[in-house]
């Protein structure tokens, strides 16, 4: 009887090892699966923000072409408006130096017709 009883626990018992074994298969399986879970996203995350971070350094990048450009456009805009402002300058320059000119000219036309009709 007592050998029954021996042999009853040890039955139990190894069924308690073998239960115990499969539970922590069992666990050590869903903590691998919980972690490798937890990896992937993770990774897909880090993948995530580094794409951002190409993308806005590329975005930056082509930002900082379109002011370049954009100044070159502006000084060549500024350039061509001081060349136009020059040559209105010399244009006013011109047309009053015309003025001058046509002054004096009718100046010495009404002088000459003026002594014309003075000298018989």
């Amino acid at each position: 009887m007592l050998s029954h009883l021996i042999k009853e626990h040890n039955q139990r018992q190894q069924k308690v090892r073998e239960e115990n074994d499969k539970r922590r298969h069992k666990a050590k399986d869903s903590l691998q699966s919980v972690s490798h879970e937890l990896i992937d996203q993770t990774n897909s995350d880090v993948i995530k923000v580094f794409q951002n971070q190409q993308m806005i350094e590329n975005e930056a990048k082509h930002l900082h072409a379109q002011v370049e450009k954009f100044n070159k456009q502006t000084t060549q805009w500024i350039q061509t408006f001081q060349q136009l402002n020059q040559c209105v300058k010399e244009l006013g320059d011109v047309e009053n130096w015309a003025n001058h000119i046509n002054n004096d000219i009718k100046y010495i036309v009404n002088n000459i017709e003026k002594h014309q009709k003075t000298t018989p």
